[in-house]
């Protein structure tokens, strides 16, 4: 006989109140089975609210769980998530405009990283198909997943395998992600401290961007990171993407830890401040000590 399970109650607005909080949540409950009721979704941001990332993500753990989902609406401050069986693996094909009534649809990258620990658990291969930002400001850009979070991943045992089909720059890009994720078993990391930088690089990622123009840029943030004492690997990816645009992204690999950086050209940054921008937030990520950047 099946034992009912207490739904846990989360305050969407403790602490940063926003995305992160509601992702934890909803992956946690699919992982252990456990219901859990959210409310006062996104409550200390500036827009509350279920947005078309969570909607997304909200859907694809509700196909692997086969859960119960109340209040499943894009705007919606109030979500009960109830898994009815332990993850099953998804072969899906996710637009993220397809929630988003008009507005911003978000990361296709944010969604793809928050899956990827119920998906290993999922017991065979995952194989996905993401539609919506791949560089945006303020997020995890699709560059920093390929070079700095799978990496990570792999040293835990986890096994995924991105490709970039089209970029999706700035805000509201509409790029194409293509993943595989592998069963894994999870292997823990002592990450207290970073330690020595073992490798680095930086990527710049650019749609209708003079290839003269893209080559100065990324030679600017290798200058920078020769300064530093780094000896990073420079790629440049010239991208089919809607509009022009570029995002540079720096990565750099520790021996207990990573962390990276990006800038795109949104909401007015111009490409010759991407160097600039990029390097001063490696800067501040390493001078933290911390043993992983905001997003990883």
């Amino acid at each position: 006989m099946a034992v009912e399970r207490r739904t846990i109650e989360l305050n969407g607005s403790h602490g940063e109140g926003g995305g992160a909080l509601i992702r934890t949540a909803l992956c946690m409950s699919a992982l252990t089975s456990q219901p859990v009721r959210i409310w006062s979704v996104r409550g200390a941001m500036r827009k509350s609210g279920l947005t078309a990332e969570d909607m997304a993500l909200i859907e694809c753990l509700a196909i692997s769980t086969n859960a119960r989902v109340e209040g499943a609406e894009l705007g919606g401050e109030e979500i009960t998530f109830s898994p009815r069986r332990e993850p099953k693996a998804l072969r899906q094909n996710i637009d993220l405009s397809a929630f988003d009534k008009g507005r911003v649809a978000g990361s296709s990258v944010i969604v793809l990283e928050a899956l990827v620990p119920v998906l290993v658990r999922a017991g065979s291969l995952s194989t996905l198909t993401l539609i919506g930002e791949t560089h945006c400001q303020g997020a995890l850009s699709y560059d920093a997943f390929e070079r700095s979070a799978v990496p990570a991943h792999l040293r835990q045992g986890i096994g995924v395998m991105p490709a970039l089909v089209r970029a999706g720059i700035g805000r509201g890009g509409k790029g194409e992600i293509r993943c595989e994720i592998e069963p894994s078993v999870i292997e823990s990391l002592d990450w207290e401290r970073p330690g020595e930088a073992v490798r680095s690089g930086v990527v710049l990622t650019s749609s209708g961007v003079d290839e003269k123009q893209a080559e100065l840029i990324a030679a600017a943030a290798q200058s920078e990171m020769e300064q530093m004492g780094f000896v990073p690997q420079v790629d440049l990816v010239p991208a089919h993407a809607g509009d022009a645009g570029a995002g540079l992204t720096i990565w750099v690999e520790c021996e207990s830890g990573a962390g990276s950086a990006t800038a795109v050209t949104d909401r007015g940054m111009k490409l010759e401040d991407l160097a600039d921008s990029a390097v001063g937030r490696i800067k501040e990520w390493l001078k933290s000590g911390a043993s992983v950047d905001e997003h990883l």
